[in-house]
């Protein structure tokens, strides 16, 4: 079991799900039938895997390099650390496992793919917001009132607010598919949050996704429903005020990445969840009960 730490600082109201969001859900291929799912050669899907994976290895190696020769090695292999969501260990742990059908596993992997792609995304926007404000600032402490720069780091946090929020809209539809085979859509007022973690709360493996129902939805109050659907967050500090905190804003991106890729790796091996965070504590420091096998023996 790995507990993983807290992420960097961190309302149970419910809405229908903003246009922003809506509209990134439909970029996803339609799901194929199971005739086509199935006719296609297993070695092709881990074909495309190696890949995908190929290409962000690249992504890595060529970001690393930016560090020097001496440091690019030690470099590449931290970022490799956090680069989640990776193709080929899922397609391996999913055929390991045998537990779920194989004419889903295709669609899986792009399903997951474009899960890191917003993370990697949003880790350009947070090495745009060092490179165009922070650094500045660091060389030259009397431009932290430039209209400029802090337009430019504006322009950063707005981007992160809703890249972390579609990160998760894919990753709920990911697990939903994964485990239903079905497409997860809002029904009448019900949200896709709604909808998918109602349906987590009668998912025993999936359950150590629950608590994260609160850390979406505050994100949702605080940040990504005022910025897209009412007055601007951002623009009060045209007016003087305060920038809102980078890091509470980075800190639903940072409980994704926090041990969920894993879980989710040991449950399509057929496993339980093994790795939590301090959503998943009792009031006596413990791991509670629920989401944990039925034996507790977790990893069997």
């Amino acid at each position: 079991m790995t507990v993983g730490p807290d992420p960097d600082a961190i309302g149970q109201t419910d809405e229908t799900e903003d246009v922003l969001i809506a509209a990134a859900a439909m970029d996803d291929p339609p799901i194929a039938s199971i005739a086509d799912a199935a006719s296609v050669d297993p070695d092709e899907i881990l074909a495309t895997a190696r890949v995908i994976d190929d290409f962000f290895g690249r992504a890595r190696h060529e970001k690393a390099a930016q560090y020097g020769a001496e440091a690019s090695a030690m470099v590449e292999e931290m970022f490799g650390l956090a680069d989640q969501f990776t193709a080929v260990a899922f397609v391996e742990a999913y055929r390991a496992g045998q537990v779920y059908p194989e004419d889903r596993l295709r669609e899986l992997v792009l399903r997951f793919t474009d899960v890191r792609l917003q993370e990697w995304y949003i880790q350009f926007d947070t090495g745009m917001a060092n490179q165009s404000y922070y650094a500045p600032i660091h060389l030259n402490p009397d431009m932290v009132n430039s209209a400029r720069l802090t337009l430019s780091l504006m322009a950063t946090t707005q981007s992160i607010i809703a890249r972390s929020r579609i990160a998760w809209e894919k990753l709920m539809r990911a697990v939903y598919y994964l485990e239903t085979g079905l497409d997860l859509r809002p029904s009448g007022s019900r949200s896709y949050k709604s909808k998918f973690f109602d349906w987590v709360g009668g998912q025993p493996r999936w359950l150590f996704l629950e608590p994260y129902k609160s850390v979406v939805t505050e994100h949702d109050d605080r940040f990504r429903t005022g910025e897209f659907h009412k007055g601007s967050i951002l623009r009060r500090v045209v007016l003087g005020h305060d920038m809102p905190d980078l890091n509470e804003i980075m800190n639903l991106s940072n409980y994704m990445m926090n041990s969920i890729w894993n879980n989710i790796l040991s449950i399509v091996r057929g496993d339980w969840p093994d790795a939590f965070t301090d959503l998943h504590f009792n009031s006596t420091g413990q791991i509670d009960s629920r989401y944990l096998p039925p034996d507790g023996d977790i990893g069997g």
